[in-house]
């Protein structure tokens, strides 16, 4: 499989699959993936089959574990679930997970060290749960704390275009502890001026496209559209990325 050639100002991107297909449409253009299910549902835990391909892939895997759809604030059941769900993680051997917990606007520190404690081994990366809590930039010490290699966010805000504000001074404060990845609603677009803006290293998009979808499939209730990963969108920002 094609490698990236790395300049040392390299700026990363990350790309969300949650399908087979993926793996190709990454191929040569990404650093690593984040490997999900459900990405209309703004991402769940994958099954141990996909992740399995995504071993075989070669790519590098980060799967997002999150046990339901819903808030990130998790009870003794989720948070055996998630355990059980890292435990697969490293039995595949995949590079690292997406997590996140929360409890009273605030990160569940309680429920992170666990999850820190049974991920040993496994790069981490905290995800947008930090958008959702009161203060982010004590979130972002926590997470500093626990040892997370970085932190995925809006800002706080439905895009990263209208968060960039709060972005730019997570990545100020950060001050090269952790990295701050930006994401939602990141395109080839914008995504030049985004990181010029914020100055941050990373960037994580989805880059799919959407078909709608007819007949059975839609009236018996099975989804009203596909997404497919676009190679082309793809493409495209890492051109961009590469002319910053």
């Amino acid at each position: 499989m094609a490698r990236l050639m790395q300049r040392s100002d390299h700026i990363a991107l990350e790309v969300c699959i949650d399908n087979a297909a993926g793996f190709d449409a990454c191929a040569g253009l990404v650093d690593r993936i984040e490997l999900c299910a459900g990405l209309e549902f703004g991402g769940l835990t994958p099954s141990a089959g996909l992740m399995q391909l995504a071993k075989a892939c070669g790519l590098g895997t980060h799967v997002l574990i999150r046990p339901r759809t819903g808030d990130f604030e998790y009870d003794q059941g989720d948070l055996g679930t998630i355990l059980n769900d890292i435990a697969v993680v490293r039995s595949i051997g995949l590079k690292g997970i997406v997590v996140g917990a929360t409890k009273s606007g605030a990160l569940d520190r309680d429920a992170l060290i666990a999850i820190c404690r049974a991920s040993d081994g496994l790069e981490l990366t905290l995800h947008r749960a930090i958008d959702v809590v009161t203060d982010p930039f004590v979130a972002l010490d926590v997470a500093i704390d626990l040892g997370f290699s970085r932190i995925l966010t809006s800002g706080g805000a439905k895009t990263a275009t209208e968060g960039k504000a709060v972005i730019s001074a997570l990545q100020e404060r950060a001050n090269r502890r952790i990295d701050i990845m930006v994401g939602s609603g990141v395109n080839s677009s914008n995504v030049y001026q985004l990181v010029k803006d914020t100055r941050v290293r990373s960037v994580h998009a989805s880059c799919t496209m959407k078909s709608p979808v007819t007949g059975a499939i839609s009236d018996l209730g099975f989804g009203q559209s596909e997404r497919s990963t676009d190679r082309q969108e793809i493409a495209q920002m890492r051109h961009a990325l590469d002319a910053i």
